[in-house]
């Protein structure tokens, strides 16, 4: 019955990371069609995904305390009201301005969802097993980037790119229905004696074991907003590809995801968490170095050379976060002695707030294609932090 229970823990958690992730990959092939129809530049429709997970990271240190004063149940509820009432608004958005602010709003509602999903998760599963559970969440952040990517493209070429939220929003109410039916682990009511959140979070960012680990998950995170926000302008304005081949690259792109996170979860166990995350940085640094290349050679490669350059290098470097980001929250929190609830919160916050600033960052690239610098660089720091601390193996608990 235990059992049974946690497997109905792990797919409302999915559902939760699933949701959050969709929020950007459902809308990411529209991004040319929605400068077009609100007459609006390129740089305020990719402004609209910065915002959503700038407004996503922002509060993730908030929820996670609320998530350990109020309890898992009724944070989790309040988020997910959050990004229903946002994600209808977007749904009748016929101006630039309310577009952006329930971008924001509806990126501080999936970013709570997103983040109490990972802390029942740390509720339940300790060590090595959490990772691999961790991993199960990189396949629902899979299907978001594949089959979300795919719906995206349709939607954007048969019907309207707003009916997008509409689904959102049903994942939204079935999930809060869902968590009503659950026992779930951790604080489930108001504890008025939990101890004060800032002395925790600075505690904890302190530990070298805890930031080395959440810092190079965060800067893979945050090579792949820079790519996912670049890359509809890209296949549009420079390859010449057409939407519709946009959503099968999504396939593509959620298939290599999974290749990366079954990876992880056969191999953890054996060779440790470390050492996955060492050989995920290495992948993430070849693709990057390589993408750099392309471009500053772009003028003088033959158009399909070009366009399969880069498309195998973005899911290299897709592969490598795969294999990194779930070894990185899994160090990061199974490292720090303070709540999971803490932990997890604070690594979330980091992780988002460098995607965020990089995906800013993105917002003014040009046709020199300067983001391809940023992510180069990220994957060389990446790579380095990873000769910062000895191998170890998140112990089993």
């Amino acid at each position: 019955m235990l059992n049974q229970s946690n497997r109905f823990v792990m797919l409302l958690c999915c559902a939760l990371v699933l949701m959050a992730q969709m929020a950007t990959t459902l809308y990411l092939p529209a991004l040319p069609q929605v400068a077009s129809e609100l007459a609006i530049s390129r740089h305020y429709a990719e402004l609209s995904i910065s915002l959503f997970v700038i407004g996503a990271a922002l509060p993730v240190i908030y929820w996670g305390h609320a998530a350990e004063k109020y309890g898992r149940k009724r944070s989790l509820s309040m988020a997910l009201m959050v990004f229903i009432t946002a994600s209808l608004v977007l749904y009748f958005t016929q101006s630039v301005e309310s577009l952006l602010i329930a971008r924001v709003i509806q990126g501080i509602g999936a970013g709570g969802a997103a983040i109490i999903a990972r802390i029942i998760v740390r509720d339940h599963w300790h060590g090595d097993h959490l990772t691999q559970k961790l991993s199960l969440l990189s396949m629902a952040f899979i299907a978001a980037l594949g089959i979300g990517q795919f719906i995206g493209s349709l939607l954007a070429q048969y019907h309207d790119w707003r009916v997008g939220f509409l689904l959102l929003s049903s994942i939204a109410a079935c999930s809060l229905f869902a968590i009503t039916q659950l026992q779930l682990n951790g604080p489930t009511q108001s504890d008025p004696k939990a101890p004060k959140s800032t002395a925790s979070y600075v505690q904890i960012v302190k530990d070298r074991g805890f930031l080395i680990p959440c810092v190079q998950g965060g800067l893979g995170f945050a090579t792949i907003v820079t790519l996912q926000e670049v890359s509809p302008f890209i296949f549009d304005h420079d390859l010449q590809l057409s939407g519709q081949l946009f959503g099968f690259f999504g396939l593509a792109i959620g298939m290599t995801y999974f290749l990366g996170s079954l990876y992880v979860k056969r191999n953890v166990t054996k060779i440790g968490s470390q050492q996955l995350m060492n050989r995920g940085a290495a992948i993430i640094l070849t693709g990057a170095l390589f993408m750099l290349m392309i471009w500053l050679l772009s003028e003088s490669l033959q158009s399909q050379i070009l366009i399969g350059c880069y498309l195998a290098l973005y899911l290299l470097i897709i592969f490598g976060q795969a294999v990194i980001f779930p070894n990185s929250m899994s160090l990061a929190a199974s490292n720090s002695s303070h709540s999971g609830a803490y932990s997890i919160a604070l690594c979330g916050f980091l992780q988002q707030s460098m995607a965020g600033v990089a995906a800013a960052l993105a917002v003014g690239a040009d046709h020199s294609h300067s983001w391809t610098y940023w992510v180069a660089m990220m994957g060389v720091v990446i790579f380095g932090l990873g000769f910062t601390k000895k191998a170890q193996k998140a112990c089993l608990t």
